[in-house]
C-alpha cells in the first residue's frame, strides 16, 4: 500500500510538472509571438501618398481622376506589408514643371523631419515633369535623406539596385518635360485662336458690364453704366479723382467690390469706400471704348513660370468687341 501511494504521488508530481512546463511553453510562445509583431511593426516605413491633379492638359483632369489615383496609391500601400500609410499631400491644379507646390513643399518638410521614411505616386509624371529638377530629387535628395520612392505604373522602386541604374527613368523624365512644353504651347495656341475668333472666355467683367450668356462677351449693365459714364465726364469737367469718389460715397453708389460682392481684406464689404484709387482704374480701362485688353498676366507652364504683369506694349488688345461707354476721344 505504501508502495502504491509512493507510485501514485510520483505520478502525480511527473504530471503536474509536465503541465506546468506546457503551460509555461504556451506563454514564452505567446510572448515570442508579441514581440515579433512589434519588431515587423516598428519595421514599416511611414510612406507618404503623393497626388497631384496635372493642369498642362488644358483641364481635361477632373476630381474625379484625382479621386482613382488616389485609391490607386492607397491600395498599392495597403497590399505591402512593409508599407505604412503615414499621410496624403495633394496638389490640386499645380503644373508638374514647377516644385513650388504647397502640399509638395509640405511633404518635403516632413521627409527632412523623418517623419515620411517612403514616397508613393502613380506614377514619375505626378512627381514632376521638368527633367533637371525631378532626376535631382531622385538620385541626389532622396538617397541623401535615406528615403525610398515608389512610381507605381512606371514599376519603379528606388529600394530595388537595378531601377536605381536604370536609365530609362531620366529618359521618361525627359519625355514627360517634352510633353508638358508640348502641351503648353498647344494651350496658348488654342488661346490665341479664340482670341482671333473674337471667342473670349471672360474671367471677370469691367464696372458697368455683365457677362453675355455664352460668357464670351461683355454687355452694358444699364444699371452701373451710368455711373461709369458720370466719372469720366467729371473728369473732363476737372473735377480730381479724390473729389469724384467722395461725390459718389456721398451719392451711396455702391463699389465696384460691392457690386461683384467680393470679399475686401480686412475691411467689410458693406464699409468700403470709394477711392482715389478705384476711380483711377475705372478711368485707366480701355474696355469702356469698346475694346478687349488681353495679356496683361503671363505664365509660362513647361518653364514653371509663374503668373507675372505685362507691360501694357505687350498687352493684347482687340478693338471694338463690345458696346463702348464713353468715346474714344473722351477716354
Amino acid at each position: 500500500m505504501f508502495i502504491q501511494a509512493g507510485m501514485e504521488k510520483i505520478l502525480s508530481c511527473r504530471m503536474d510538472g509536465g503541465i506546468g512546463m506546457a503551460r509555461k511553453s504556451r506563454k514564452n510562445r505567446n510572448v515570442e509571438s508579441n514581440i515579433q509583431t512589434v519588431v515587423k511593426k516598428e519595421n514599416l516605413l511611414d510612406t507618404a501618398a503623393y497626388i497631384r491633379l496635372s493642369v498642362e492638359n488644358g483641364g481635361n483632369e477632373t476630381d474625379e481622376t484625382l479621386v482613382v489615383q488616389q485609391m490607386l496609391v492607397e491600395r498599392f500601400i495597403e497590399e505591402h506589408p512593409d508599407l505604412r500609410l503615414e499621410e496624403v499631400y495633394i496638389d490640386n491644379g499645380f503644373t508638374g514643371t514647377n516644385f513650388e507646390r504647397p502640399g509638395f513643399m509640405r511633404l518635403m518638410e516632413d521627409v527632412r523631419s523623418g517623419k515620411v521614411q517612403c514616397i508613393v505616386v502613380k506614377d514619375l509624371s505626378r512627381f514632376g515633369r521638368d527633367y533637371l529638377e525631378t532626376g535631382y530629387y531622385l538620385e541626389t535628395i532622396l538617397p541623401k535623406l535615406n528615403v525610398r520612392f515608389i512610381a507605381i505604373t512606371d514599376d519603379y522602386d528606388s529600394s530595388r539596385k537595378e531601377d536605381r541604374e536604370n536609365i530609362s527613368v531620366p529618359i521618361k523624365n525627359m519625355v514627360n518635360a517634352m510633353y508638358a512644353k508640348d502641351m503648353s504651347k498647344k494651350i496658348l495656341a488654342a488661346k490665341e485662336a479664340q482670341k482671333r475668333n473674337g471667342n473670349i472666355t471672360l474671367s471677370k467683367v469691367a464696372f458697368g458690364y455683365v457677362r453675355s450668356e455664352d460668357k464670351t462677351r461683355q454687355v452694358v449693365d444699364e444699371t452701373v453704366a451710368p455711373v461709369v459714364r458720370m466719372i469720366f465726364q467729371w473728369t473732363l469737367l476737372g473735377v480730381s479723382k479724390r473729389e469724384i469718389a467722395d461725390r459718389l460715397n456721398l451719392l451711396g453708389i455702391a463699389t465696384p467690390g460691392q457690386k461683384e460682392k467680393r470679399k475686401i481684406a480686412r475691411v467689410p464689404l458693406e464699409e468700403t469706400k470709394w477711392n482715389g484709387g478705384t476711380v483711377r482704374k475705372i478711368l485707366e480701362n480701355p474696355t469702356y471704348t469698346g475694346d478687349i485688353v488681353t495679356g496683361k498676366l503671363k505664365q509660362s507652364l513647361y518653364k514653371g513660370v509663374k503668373q507675372y504683369r505685362t507691360v501694357p506694349e505687350d498687352w493684347d488688345v482687340q478693338k471694338d468687341m463690345h458696346t463702348p461707354l464713353v468715346a474714344r476721344d473722351d477716354y
